[in-house]
């Protein structure tokens, strides 16, 4: 990637190449250029330089649409669960937290997995009552582990919506005062390129959050082009670095 110095900031500019074959991905001019161009912001998303239509991931398809409105019934029927990744040291092999992962129980196609409905979640704005659902779990779970004499951190990753919510740090004292637990056992997670979307934003959050006790971390660093002097300004106690 070229980087330009313009009125002293560096900018980087690359290249998304969307592309769609004759006759897999549409026998007409139109439909192939409307699926190469959706296929040019896969790649965008992806970070990938060239991506090929997938109609699967066309979030204007059917099978798009069939999703949205699973999505609405498994937000009234609670079909989401938490499952956890567990973090061990690497000193004492002793599990010291673990990071809340949602997962989609679908009546029809069995688990599904986050990257195939959050962002379709993000978009109608459901995803709103889903961090409220996961961020109260996570939380009442690990109070229960604590009851049970095991004092873990839990992990939860914030999304767009959180971070742009003004109510983040007064919703999540909420939640850890009804269960009683510590904000200092709470770490929340937000990826680089949420953080960036928003970046003063993103450090008034993070910094209510600090104030607060809670532990912040930056997922998926590497990937949204953030710089050390931004971050020195961020009360991040850990990266985690994207693969």
């Amino acid at each position: 990637e070229m980087v330009y110095e313009v009125y002293e900031h560096s900018l980087y500019v690359g290249v998304s190449i969307g592309i769609a074959v004759f006759p897999q991905h549409g026998e007409t001019a139109e439909m192939l250029l409307q699926h190469a161009d959706v296929a040019m912001y896969m790649a965008k998303r992806a970070n990938s330089g060239m991506t090929v239509y997938d109609v699967e991931r066309d979030e204007h398809s059917v099978s798009h649409l069939s999703v949205l409105s699973d999505l609405r019934s498994a937000v009234e029927n609670g079909e989401f669960i938490l499952q956890y990744q567990p973090t061990l040291s690497m000193r004492n092999s002793r599990i010291t937290g673990a990071e809340a992962l949602i997962r989609w129980r679908h009546p029809r196609q069995g688990l599904i997995m986050p990257e195939e409905f959050i962002n379709v979640a993000e978009q109608t704005g459901l995803i709103k009552r889903i961090s409220n659902w996961l961020l109260d779990t996570a939380i009442h779970d690990c109070h229960l582990l604590h009851q049970k004499g095991h004092k873990l951190k839990i992990a939860v990753n914030l999304s767009v919506w959180d971070i742009q919510d003004p109510n983040i740090g007064e919703n999540i004292t909420r939640k850890l005062e009804k269960w009683g637990l510590p904000a200092k056992y709470l770490t929340l997670e937000i990826t680089e390129r949420v953080m960036m979307a928003e970046p003063e934003r993103a450090r008034q959050a993070l910094m209510e959050l600090d104030n607060m006790g809670v532990q912040v971390v930056i997922d998926d660093f590497g990937t949204g082009f953030s710089s050390l002097v931004y971050l020195k300004q961020l009360p991040v106690s850990m990266l985690k670095v994207d693969k």
